[in-house]
Parts: C-alpha cells; sequence; structure tokens
C-alpha cells in the first residue's frame, strides 16, 4: 500500500473522522451522524473508505457493529497535517522505504501494507532502495532470485546508448512543464553520446479503455465476496437475509465502486463477454507486445 497514494486520496468525510476520534474510540454510524452531522450514508461511506485503507479495523458484532482506529489511522489522526508531518519526514530523512516511513511514524511494518516503493530525492536513492525491494526473499514464495544490481547502470558514460521516446506520451493532457524537463533531461543525454530517438508506440492510446474493462470485470467478480456475511461492511436492521445483502452493498459500495461492479458486469455478461472483455485481453496482450519490442530495441 503506498502512503502517498493513501495520504492524497484522503476524502474531507475521512479527514474528519481522523481529526476527531482517538485508537481506542468506538466508532458507530450513529457517533458519526451524532457528532459529525454525516448522513447515515456519509457515515458508511467514511467507514467503507476507511476500512479498505487499513485506517479502521471492525471491532464487534455482537450486539452492534463498532470500529476502531488502526495503528496507522493513529498515526494518521494526530495533530498537524497528514501531509505536513509525512512531508516534513522525507524532507528531514531523505529516501525512506515505506516500512521505514512505518517506524519512523511509530507503527508495525503491517500497517503500511507489502506493495511499496522507494520515495526518494534522487536516481541513486531510489536504484539504491530498489536492490533492496526487489531482491529475493527467503520466506516470500513468490519472490524470485535475479539480479538486482542497479546501482551498477548509474554511470555516467552513456556513450551509445540507445534511449526511446514514444511520441503518443507526449500529447494533448501532458504538463508543459513536464514535457520541458522530460527532454532537457534526453538532451543532456544526447550530449554526452546517448542516442536518442522517436518512436510510435500508438496502441498506449488504447490502454485506459482496455484498463477498464479488465478491471471493472475483476472487481466485478472479486467483490461479489462482500456481502455482510463474513467480509466487509454490514448493514443493520435488516429483517432477512436477502434485504442484509442489498442494504449492505448498497451502504457498503460507494458510487464508483458501484459503477464498476455494474460495468464488470455487464461486460462479463453472456452475449457480451467476447464483444468487450475478451478483446481487451487482446488488446493488452498487443500493448505488452509493442513495450516488449520497444525495450529489446531501447
Amino acid at each position: 500500500m503506498d502512503i502517498t497514494n493513501i495520504i492524497k486520496n484522503l476524502h474531507p468525510l475521512e479527514i474528519k473522522v481522523l481529526l476527531k476520534y482517538s485508537q481506542n474510540d468506538e466508532l458507530t454510524s450513529e457517533k458519526l451522524i451524532k457528532e459529525l452531522d454525516y448522513k447515515e450514508g456519509h457515515a458508511n461511506q467514511a467507514f467503507s473508505w476507511l476500512g479498505g485503507k487499513d485506517l479502521l479495523k471492525e471491532v464487534s458484532r455482537v450486539p452492534h457493529t463498532y470500529y476502531e482506529l488502526t495503528d496507522f489511522g493513529r498515526v494518521l489522526s494526530e495533530k498537524g497535517s497528514v501531509e505536513e508531518r509525512v512531508v516534513s519526514l522525507l524532507q528531514e530523512k531523505g529516501a525512506l522505504p515505506l516500512p521505514q516511513i512505518a517506524s519512523e511514524l511509530g507503527v508495525e511494518n503491517k500497517e503500511i501494507g507489502s506493495a511499496f516503493g522507494p520515495l526518494a530525492k534522487d536516481v541513486t536513492d531510489c536504484a539504491t532502495i530498489l536492490e533492496t525491494i526487489a531482491s529475493h526473499d527467503l520466506k516470500d514464495s513468490t519472490s524470485v532470485e535475479r539480479d538486482t544490481d542497479f546501482t551498477k547502470a548509474l554511470v555516467d558514460d552513456v556513450k551509445g546508448m540507445k534511449i526511446g521516446i514514444p511520441r503518443s506520451y507526449f500529447g494533448d493532457g501532458l504538463d508543459a512543464d513536464v514535457k520541458e524537463k522530460v527532454l532537457a533531461a534526453a538532451k543532456v543525454l544526447e550530449e554526452k553520446g546517448a542516442i536518442v530517438e522517436e518512436f510510435d508506440l500508438d496502441l498506449v492510446k488504447y490502454a485506459i479503455p482496455t484498463y477498464y474493462t479488465i478491471a471493472d470485470a475483476e472487481a466485478s467478480s472479486n467483490l461479489e465476496r462482500f456481502d455482510g456475511v463474513k467480509y466487509g461492511f454490514r448493514a443493520e436492521d435488516c429483517d432477512e437475509l436477502h434485504q442484509m445483502y442489498k442494504r449492505s452493498r448498497s451502504q457498503g459500495f460507494g458510487p464508483e465502486v458501484k459503477r464498476r461492479i455494474m460495468l464488470g458486469s455487464f461486460v462479463l455478461s453472456s452475449g457480451y463477454y467476447d464483444a468487450y472483455y475478451l478483446k481487451a485481453l487482446k488488446v493488452k496482450a498487443l500493448i505488452k507486445k509493442s513495450f516488449d519490442e520497444a525495450f529489446a530495441k531501447y
């Protein structure tokens, strides 16, 4: 879990909860409605979002469901702006992998999550940290032994190195300042002897619609388990099982999640699977092939 994305994507509904309550406070929908002037839907939305980011945990269902902040949620609820605290830490310490950020902020690594990336001031720091992140973990069956000496590539001599710049990446929507800095860096490399070429990567324009088709289908399938029985939020005051299913999913999921579930269910439905989902998988394979060819050349 990327801490920068957590901070960047905090919603005002979540921020109000984090700033108002401490770790041992028992939180219920009624409490948020009364003390934060939330509507019932807002309270359920805040619980769903915070739980999905591991900032809140469900504590009990007997006699009523209530929630508490996790250790990581407590860190973000302490006084001061979340953004200011993390930015200040990185400015003071420089490059830090997320587990060390967790340590500096006083929480366990598990509260941050297992997927992380380096936040650093320069490429050297990123490469150094990545060597540790990408190295073989004897206790992780999904990791493999491979060459992770990334810092050896950080040499001033780039003579003869071929660098490709995809033309399609410099179209509408690109910030002018970003474009200027990328091209300036390419110019420096070219002056040092690198061969800089532009090339076509036209299929990338289909990446976003392909992503949404596949991601929505996967979301629809993966979120089937969240029915209020074993996983996720459970609606209260339900008279029978199917009512609980409907209310739990209606109240627990936000509008974007619902939208993705509906679109995903549609592209996976009979008669549309081949037209949308299967076609998206084929386009994904073509996009991957074009990237493989580009990396083989540059």
